[in-house]
């Protein structure tokens, strides 16, 4: 169903330059269902010494199947795009969240390596009709002068919903005994979240937006896209990110407890103390970033200095000076997301549905850098039996955001000011 033909099934049109409160239960919703994948993502790394004793699985393997959740948006994350735009974000969501409830409880289900492997693939499906949908809905409701304050807050709360993940497995492992019901709860808040979204979800159609959404069908989304250096110079910093980031949290509360000698409940706070330095990252970012008025001063420069960033968390240190390292390295690494994630929203020239599009191609890099960080860290841990050495090769990767940082043009507020003036 196109955007034409459920007009009538959605809120009434508004005036363009109106953006009613109920902005705010949509983008809490969206937050709420982005959040719901990473706290099942991400609660895989503290229940990954269970899974491995239970279904015998290799360090190799283990990287794999945190690789797992991120091939199908891999490949599929620009023909999805190019495909789901057609249709009603509402809709879009609702399919997506019950397909990541389904195939979670998939996983509670599995009985070896590929049973598991195939599952998480699947639920990684569900992921890509959030991003464009999202896309979507954010230039529905979102007025841009709230722009990277919004994509902040949902950079903060994916971070919340990663430390949350972190350091309530454990708990919840102990309270059921197993890794298997544990994702069945998980499996079920996906389930009942899209209810919700069922019920309360809405899209807000402007003569504005509509007419857009017209022009965009008159020329080709991707061609377009693959034209615009800037979708493929954050798409790379992100990947980097990525390769970078989710390894260390995937296999870090390992490194603690194997390493260092921690037990499985001081890992997952230490580790999870570090997302809720995310938290803070990316909500300060996001508000600094919209006072300043401008974008870059919050991607690069914090970039060059990455690599001793991510040195620090393999300090012999008390526990209470680590937890405050891991803090301080979320802060810094998740500084510049809010700013990254909002130039395609400002970018000139370019239409709803080519956006959503641009955004697909950075989520396509995204999983890339995710899936090569994690095997590649499980591979080199394979070869050199260190995590301290296979965790700091990967964070070396973090120096691009700062290098390509560089060479990204400015899209903030004050730049649209300039260039009109």
């Amino acid at each position: 169903m196109d955007i034409e033909q459920a007009e009538t099934s959605r809120v009434p049109v508004l005036a363009d330059d109106s953006y009613p409160r109920y902005r705010w239960v949509i983008i809490g919703f969206l937050w709420l269902i982005q959040q719901s994948f990473s706290l099942t993502q991400f609660s895989l790394g503290i229940m990954l010494p269970s899974i491995r004793s239970d279904l015998g699985i290799s360090a190799a393997q283990a990287g794999w199947l945190m690789a797992a959740g991120y091939v199908s948006q891999a490949l599929l994350s620009i023909p999805a795009a190019v495909f789901l735009v057609r249709f009603g974000p509402k809709a879009i969501l609702f399919v997506a969240q019950v397909a990541a409830g389904v195939f979670t409880l998939f996983q509670a289900l599995a009985t070896g390596f590929f049973s598991f492997f195939y599952a998480r693939v699947f639920f990684a499906t569900g992921n890509l009709g959030v991003q464009p949908a999202g896309v979507l809905l954010r230039l529905q409701w979102v007025p841009r002068r709230e722009l990277a304050l919004v994509m902040g807050m949902g950079m903060g709360l994916s971070s919340t919903a990663q430390g949350l993940g972190l350091i309530l497995t454990p708990f919840l492992l102990l309270a059921f005994g197993s890794w298997r019901p544990t994702l069945a709860f998980y499996a079920a808040l996906s389930l009942a979240l899209a209810g919700l979204w069922l019920i309360l979800g809405r899209e807000r159609v402007t003569e504005q937006y509509r007419q857009a959404m017209a022009r965009s069908k008159e020329r080709s989304s991707l061609r377009l896209v693959g034209g615009r250096k800037e979708f493929w110079m954050l798409g790379v910093i992100m990947l980097t990110i990525n390769l970078s980031w989710l390894p260390i949290m995937t296999f870090y509360p390992t490194y603690l407890i194997e390493e260092r000698g921690l037990s499985l409940t001081v890992a997952g706070l230490i580790t999870g103390i570090g997302s809720a330095g995310g938290v803070v990252g990316a909500l300060g970012a996001g508000v600094l970033s919209d006072r300043l008025g401008r974008r870059k001063p919050l991607i690069w420069p914090v970039g060059l200095t990455l690599p001793l960033v991510y040195a620090t968390l393999f300090l012999p240190v008390p526990v209470p000076l680590l937890a405050l390292l891991a803090f301080l390295w979320g802060v810094l690494v998740w500084s510049g997301a809010p700013a990254i994630m909002s130039i395609p929203y400002e970018l000139t020239n370019v239409a709803p549905s080519e956006v959503a599009v641009g955004q697909s191609l950075i989520n396509t890099l995204m999983p890339v850098g995710a899936m090569t960080g994690s095997v590649l860290a499980g591979s080199l841990y394979s070869w050199v039996g260190s995590w301290h050495l296979a965790l700091m090769i990967c964070a070396s990767a973090s120096i691009v955001r700062g290098l390509v940082g560089l060479g990204l043009p400015e899209t903030g507020p004050k730049a649209h000011v300039q260039s009109r003036s």
